[in-house]
């Protein structure tokens, strides 16, 4: 899905771009929370960024919850992906999330983001 989200001249595939807002985490995606509060939000009201890669720390450090003590709820409609995506799908993805990143960069110009956990965001792209 990810590979047909840009047709070959460059121009968004609508019909795989409204498939990808039916997804939940990707319609109500980091901007769609983050982007309102950019323009009123400072530096010292932001507690914390928890990130997934580094989640049971972030959660301790920011919240003081042991996430080894929680736990992970089961959904039986979740299935194993036994491939990593593709250099395309990657970058057609960075592109279409574009104002996701952008937001990151603010949280990141605010401090909330440390230089690792930006410098791992921004570069995660596997270029064609």
């Amino acid at each position: 899905m990810a590979r047909s989200l840009y047709w070959s001249d460059g121009r968004l595939n609508q019909a795989v771009a409204r498939d990808f807002h039916v997804v939940h985490h990707l319609r109500e995606s980091i901007s769609f929370y983050c982007r309102p509060l950019l323009a009123v939000v400072i530096p010292t009201n932001i507690l914390g960024v928890v990130c997934q890669e580094t989640l049971a720390a972030d959660c301790t450090r920011i919240l003081g919850v042991d996430a080894a003590e929680v736990r992970e709820r089961s959904n039986a409609s979740k299935r194993a992906i036994g491939q990593d995506l593709d250099a395309a799908a990657v970058n057609n993805l960075k592109r279409f999330l574009v104002e996701d990143y952008q937001c990151l960069a603010a949280l990141w110009s605010f401090g909330a983001l440390s230089d690792q956990q930006f410098w791992r965001v921004m570069t995660s792209s596997v270029e064609a």
